[in-house]
């Protein structure tokens, strides 16, 4: 049940359900910028809501399959109310066999003592709670850029990435280049000149190289060009050319193959065991025993969806299944969900043919939490959200 922050428009999501804060004239101006009579209509069918209900409807022509009313109340007394409307909405979900859902991470404005914040924290609490037991993929629609976050983090953060990217001097210096500008005889040459007998070329090239030692200082005065073709000199014979014909020779290669056949080491026989290292899988589950965490807690630390940690389980189980090769990002939040150190974290990457790298601000970012000891997987996909990154997770 992985859960991701997103920014796309919410009327154009391909998703099972499209949430929909709403009162209790059930205003579709969140979800449908446009009119839309048939859903209007049957929304005018439900009447009468009340506060605290969650109602579904069909999409009529929406990518999403639902559209799920959340009745919000006329006022808020206590932020339990609003968790408890959006606790139904979780168990509608599981009713209606939905595998995904987008909610707009908004408030209306007679909230305005409670900030989107306080409805983020809501629904990242109830998310974890009911993925232990449910497959839901959650996509958090938000329409700026991760309102929650501190501002100290994110100042930190940037500190960090300018300290490992920002250091690396530039191998050439520009002012070793020679900036003086060409001669005005240089750039008059012309596509025919290449075409000219080599006479006319030696004599038009001595005469400009006179021209640009002219320029130059008396130091970097160039010497006129005399000979197009370098002079010949007499190759003295090798004193180690062996005399003998070319049959001869091949003769003796010939023999020489033959006898390292005989002496050469027996090839690889098919059914020969190799003894290999620990995969990533089975470090995986490794980890998972000595920290004494179960399965459903480890994938919802490290916002997997439990078909994508069941291949992985049933890789390192059964030898006769295909090695399971994760993504980089699913990795990484594997390390996020064993709550690893830095050193750790390597290991383990090194043994799916990955590193952290310092030329990518995501590794960065990843890094940087793993050092902290910050383990909070929607707090770092919100900073990956932040400078447009990848989240981790499986997709």
């Amino acid at each position: 049940m992985p859960l991701y922050l997103s920014n796309t428009v919410l009327h154009t999501m391909n998703v099972d359900a499209v949430v929909n804060p709403t009162d209790c004239g059930l205003s579709l101006a969140v979800v449908h910028q446009q009119e839309n009579a048939q859903l209007q209509q049957k929304c005018d069918e439900l009447q009468p809501v009340r506060a605290g209900e969650v109602r579904i409807t069909s999409s009529c022509g929406l990518p999403a399959r639902n559209i799920a009313h959340l009745v919000l109340p006329e006022s808020l007394d206590s932020l339990y109310r609003l968790r408890r409307l959006y606790a139904e909405l979780f168990s509608a979900s599981r009713r209606y066999g939905w595998r995904s859902i987008a909610i707009p991470l908004v408030l209306p404005e007679k909230y305005s003592d409670y900030s989107v914040q306080s409805l983020y924290g809501i629904i990242i609490e109830l998310y974890t709670r009911f993925s232990e037991k449910y497959s839901l993929t959650v996509y958090l629609v938000i329409q700026e850029k991760s309102p929650h976050l501190d501002e100290g983090l994110l100042l930190r953060l940037q500190n960090y990435i300018h300290a490992h990217l920002h250091q690396r001097k530039p191998i050439i210096d520009s002012a070793s280049y020679d900036n003086r500008p060409m001669p005005a005889a240089f750039s008059e040459l012309s596509d025919s000149d290449f075409c000219l007998p080599i006479e006319k070329v030696t004599a038009r090239s001595n005469a400009q190289i006179k021209l640009y030692s002219s320029a130059l200082d008396d130091d970097d005065a160039c010497m006129e060009l005399t000979s197009i073709t370098p002079p010949r000199t007499e190759v003295p014979p090798d004193p180690y050319c062996d005399p003998r014909s070319d049959a001869d020779m091949d003769a003796i290669y010939y023999e020489r193959e033959k006898a390292a056949k005989k002496i050469s080491s027996p090839p690889l026989q098919p059914g020969l065991d190799i003894e290999l290292d620990e995969s990533f899988a089975e470090a995986v589950l490794r980890l998972e025993h000595e920290k004494g965490l179960s399965d459903p807690q480890l994938y919802t630390r490290a916002n997997l969806s439990r078909a994508v940690f069941n291949k992985l389980k049933q890789s390192a189980l059964n030898p006769y299944r295909a090695v399971y090769q994760p993504s980089k990002t699913t990795a990484l939040a594997l390390c996020i969900g064993l709550r690893l150190g830095t050193e750790e974290a390597a290991e383990l990457l090194k043994k799916a043919g990955y590193a952290i790298s310092h030329s990518s601000k995501g590794d960065l970012i990843v890094e940087y939490f793993l050092s902290q000891g910050r383990y909070d997987i929607f707090e770092i996909n919100e900073v990956l959200f932040r400078f447009d990154q990848v989240p981790l997770g499986s997709f």
